[in-house]
């Protein structure tokens, strides 16, 4: 069920009167944005849909007066980058087109699939990037995902002025496959297709996040970008969420490198030989506490013989490795001991006792033959999709830590 803002786009326009202190609140700030179905477009006089319903709510939050204006994908982008729109709501990559802008952490997240019609399942088994590689392709002109596929190596053969028309040429043989946001997918044939049976195969691609980006020279420094972020968490109404097929690829990606690189006697070793070197039962929260000033004294610095042990091993270059040669799929590696303390990892991490999370807590306190999925989670400064599998690690079926792998969502399905 889609949500309608009741306000009029002309009327988005809050009312200047609203007290506040802040110089950046003085004026209303103009927001730019295209059609871009279910999440912002214009229906009558009203602005519809999850993404612009979650700026109104984040503006509300902060006393932000503001109006939504829609142009053109190419005319909004053009006004961005020559000041002429204050920010622009698009999808997440655009702060990569030079366009003056700072992106706000995402606001919604699209789900891409990849729809295809191979009638006979030969192509089914395929990864989307073969499968889209030789099938004849279709977008929506100037659309994200027509950027996307050209900037992918991956040209359309057709280039057409709606996604209707691709939902038809699709059905009527006249290309292979699109790629298209699912919510999109469905609400279209919900609503103008109405009785119609498309019978079309998906394939998972990648979550896409839209984000408000805002002009470099206005926003960019200020607090308001602060303020606008964190305001985000209670007004999206979006998660991210694979189904259980493609939680099994991912298990089954992280255990075939786990299996194969990491569970070994070299790393055991590593393990036994922490455990020795802490041999209470027990870890007491002042005890933890010490530790962890020590660790993020170290990490800030850069240096000292906690840190050193734990990424300056040869444990640690042999998990680097490790990584590298995964080809991006596996972001960061962690080997923990029966404590939950981490004695080995890829990079310094935020925290050196991870015996209060998910990774530990559900893998080695819950068995010596444990696997742990996290939620899917979205890394703003890396700018990608992340989520951690953990496994118990057991020496001769005794459990003696736990090793967390952090699977690179994008990658995972390539």
């Amino acid at each position: 069920m889609l949500r309608t803002i009741t306000r009029s786009a002309l009327s988005l326009l809050l009312a200047a009167s609203i007290p506040c202190t802040k110089s950046w609140s003085d004026t209303a700030l103009t927001i730019g944005t295209f059609q871009s179905y279910p999440y912002h477009y214009k229906q009558n006089d009203s602005v519809v849909g999850d993404a612009a319903e979650t700026v109104e709510c984040i503006m509300n939050k902060i006393n932000k007066p503001f109006k939504i204006e829609f142009y053109p994908r190419v005319r909004g982008a053009q006004l961005l980058k020559s000041g002429k729109l204050d920010a622009l709501l698009a999808y997440h990559s655009f702060q990569t087109e030079n366009l003056h802008s700072v992106a706000s952490s995402p606001i919604v997240f699209e789900r891409w699939n990849t729809y295809f019609t191979s009638k006979d399942g030969e192509n089914s088994n395929l990864r989307w990037k073969s499968l889209l590689s030789r099938s004849k392709l279709g977008s929506v002109r100037g659309s994200s995902i027509d950027t996307w596929l050209i900037n992918n190596q991956l040209p359309p053969k057709h280039r057409l002025s709606s996604f209707k028309q691709l939902l038809k040429m699709l059905h009527q043989d006249r290309i292979d496959a699109f790629v298209a946001d699912e919510e999109s997918t469905e609400e279209t044939i919900s609503s103008s297709f109405i009785g119609h049976n498309f019978s079309f195969n998906q394939k998972f691609i990648t979550f896409s996040p839209l984000s408000v980006h805002f002009n470099n020279k206005k926003y960019a420094d200020s607090q308001f970008l602060k303020l606008f972020n964190s305001h985000i968490a209670s007004c999206r109404p979006k998660s991210l969420k694979l189904r259980e097929d493609e939680n099994k690829w991912v298990l089954d990606k992280a255990k075939e490198i786990f299996d194969q690189h990491i569970n070994n006697d070299i790393i055991r070793n590593k393990v036994l030989k922490s455990n020795l070197s802490f041999p209470q039962e027990k870890f007491d929260d002042a005890q933890i506490v010490q530790l962890e000033k020590q660790w993020k004294l170290q990490k800030t610095k850069n240096t000292g013989d906690l840190v050193s042990s734990v990424v300056d091993s040869k444990e640690s270059k042999l998990l680097r490795d490790v990584m590298h040669n995964t080809g991006g799929v596996i972001l960061e590696i962690i080997v923990m001991n029966k404590h939950g303390f981490n004695i080995s990892s890829t990079d310094i991490t935020s925290d050196y006792y991870q015996g209060d999370e998910e990774k530990y807590q559900k893998t080695y306190l819950a068995g010596a033959n444990s696997t742990h999925l996290s939620k899917v989670e979205f890394d703003d400064s890396a700018n990608n999709f992340g989520a951690q599998v953990s496994f118990t690690l057991s020496n001769n079926g005794i459990k003696i830590g736990a090793i967390t792998l952090t699977i690179d969502i994008y990658k995972a399905f390539l």
